[in-house]
């Protein structure tokens, strides 16, 4: 099977200019190379630099977890804003029957494509691209248009996105009973502001994304016609580490990388503050993971 990509450059007719322009500055934040954040996947030249990459993936890809294979297995799965195309590289190897992405920048997507190997959580799946099929342009416009899919990831993307026409985006794409799966941000942690200021300092926040609350989002799904299946609240600390580690990034992207060591070592701390804290006080998390079902 070839791999089939489509891009459609046209907005809607009645598309709003702000909108509009918002996700062409978005775009653009993620055509320039410098500002991928996962730029450490190409360090991986030797055992140890392939462990440690796998041991910040465990905090970075935290939401892998917890995803359950029936919303996976012989499912069409759309993951939205999919950047590297490594998590749908997962998806096909955990029985989606088809993994197809949509992101605005098909410089960020080619990044992941260039890579003789690849790495999501704990895991190494086969790089196959033509085992996916690709799309370039924004999800709630007309390009998604005759789209069917049974599962929607979106994975620290939400908060580049209108939520409302999102909502009504997952509305529309969902068969009968199917899933959203969101990662994202903790809009209301009481650290975000800094967070935020970092995210600029270091070139990894484009002058757009804004977090959401985790309460906001589950609302608007409810509004839209959707039940929520599941709720956690994920990294307490390691995420607010790596973004400080990012810092380093314009001396040393090596320096950076191995600035991350810590993490591994921090693992089982923040296990355990996820199964304790975050139960009482979510909003103390970084992330989010949850889990929507279109009702019928």
């Amino acid at each position: 099977m070839s791999q089939r990509r489509e891009f459609v450059d046209r907005p809607d007719a009645g598309s709003n200019d702000r909108l509009k322009n918002a996700v062409e500055r978005e775009k653009a934040h993620y055509d320039e190379h410098r500002r991928y954040l996962l730029h450490f996947l190409e360090m991986d030249k030797t055992a140890f630099d392939r462990w440690l990459i796998r041991q910040i993936l465990r905090t970075w890809d935290r939401q892998i977890a917890f995803i359950r294979s029936e919303w996976i297995r012989d499912r069409v799965v759309l993951e939205v804003g999919c950047g590297n195309p490594r998590v749908l590289f997962l998806f096909r190897e955990m029985g989606a029957r088809e993994a197809i992405g949509i992101d605005l920048s098909q410089k960020f997507v080619e990044t992941g494509l260039k890579q003789k190997r690849t790495y999501v959580h704990t895991r190494s799946p086969a790089v196959r691209p033509e085992a996916i099929r690709l799309i370039y342009g924004d999800v709630n416009s007309s390009i998604t248009d005759g789209l069917a899919v049974d599962t929607i990831a979106c994975f620290q993307a939400l908060h580049h996105i209108d939520l409302a026409a999102f909502v009504d985006t997952c509305r529309r794409l969902l068969t009968r009973r199917g899933y959203v799966i969101i990662s994202d941000p903790v809009g209301d942690h009481p650290l975000r502001g800094l967070g935020n200021l970092i995210g600029r300092m270091s070139g990894l926040l484009s002058p757009n994304e804004r977090a959401i609350s985790p309460g906001r989002v589950m609302s608007a799904f409810a509004d839209g016609g959707f039940e929520t299946v599941e709720f956690r609240s994920l990294n307490p600390t390691l995420e607010i580490y790596f973004q400080l580690t990012e810092l380093l990034t314009p001396l040393s992207g090596r320096l950076a990388f191995y600035a991350k060591l810590p993490m591994a070592l921090l693992r089982p701390l923040e296990t355990a503050l996820e199964n304790t804290l975050l139960k009482l006080f979510p909003r103390l998390g970084w992330r989010y993971f949850a889990v929507f079902r279109k009702e019928d």
